[in-house]
């Protein structure tokens, strides 16, 4: 007759507990030690019973987790009578599955440029990513990473850019912004004085300025300027342009006009007219 009181050594090897992965699929694996042979052995994942085999003191189980945290715990009894239970104690394991959050914040949707350079900043929720995927007009380049911030200069094309980046984390889950849309024309409108005509003698002390705009992109403002003073004037969209028209006023001798159209991007043309 054999005497077995004590309780079966149950130990997990691996996974350890807090461990965090980003696979679902998980093998679980350890040793038994018991004075009497095992008769009886369950992995509990998450509260639910999982079969388990305990051979020459050993088992190994493919596990399924949950996403966030993840119980599992391993029981045994021997054959004593009555049983000697053990226990591994329970350990967590962590399923992550969330994307880091990747944004960027400039340039920002839409917006028109007059040159081509331009620095591209963003977030990334995650500060132990060190680098990302810069995706500029469908081609990639890797751009670091500092404390979930990234900048980096780059040229763009002429006319429409997008703008993407992704980023990974440890466990494999890739964030992606949202795709920015990036103008650039950094051709100046072309601006023409139809009237007066250049070197016009007047003994007016006003006259009538009209001319035309030619641009690829959307007229903002039309300024002229008389003998150095400025002022915005009006002007009106017409089927090869925009228009513009006013009077001016002059003083005695030759007098300098400009006339200053800008678009959106911020570039300019001028003509000057001296009027005598």
């Amino acid at each position: 007759v054999t005497y077995d009181s004590t309780r079966p050594s149950v130990t997990i090897t691996s996974p350890s507990s807090g461990h965090v992965t980003g696979a679902a699929s998980l093998t679980v694996t350890g040793n038994v030690t018991s004075g009497s042979p095992i008769t009886e052995s369950t992995l509990i994942l998450n509260g639910e019973e999982v079969p388990l085999e305990v051979t020459a003191g050993r088992f190994s189980k493919q596990v399924t987790l949950l996403p966030g945290t993840n119980t599992i715990e391993v029981r045994v009894k021997d054959s004593a009578a009555p049983p000697n239970s053990g226990s591994s104690g329970t350990i967590t394991v962590t399923l992550d599955k969330k994307a880091p959050e990747v944004a960027v914040t400039s340039p920002t949707e839409g917006l028109l440029l007059g040159t081509p350079a331009v620095t591209i900043t963003g977030t990334i929720d995650d500060p132990s990513i060190s680098s990302a995927t810069l995706v500029l007009n469908g081609i990639t380049s890797q751009i670091e990473v500092a404390e979930g911030t990234f900048s980096v200069l780059k040229d763009l094309r002429e006319g429409t850019n997008t703008i993407l980046v992704m980023a990974s984390d440890a466990y494999g889950n890739r964030g992606t912004s949202g795709t920015v849309t990036v103008e650039v024309h950094s051709g100046k409108p072309s601006v023409t004085i139809s009237t007066p005509a250049t070197g016009l003698i007047t003994n007016a002390s006003t006259v009538p300025i009209s001319g035309s705009v030619v641009h690829g992109q959307t007229i903002t403002e039309v300024t002229l300027t008389v003998n150095g003073v400025s002022r915005a004037i009006e002007f009106l969209e017409s089927n090869s342009g925009w228009e513009f028209g006013t009077e001016v006023s002059l003083v005695e001798g030759v007098n300098t006009i400009v006339v200053r159209a800008s678009d959106n991007a911020v570039s300019y043309t001028h003509l000057t007219l001296p009027t005598n």
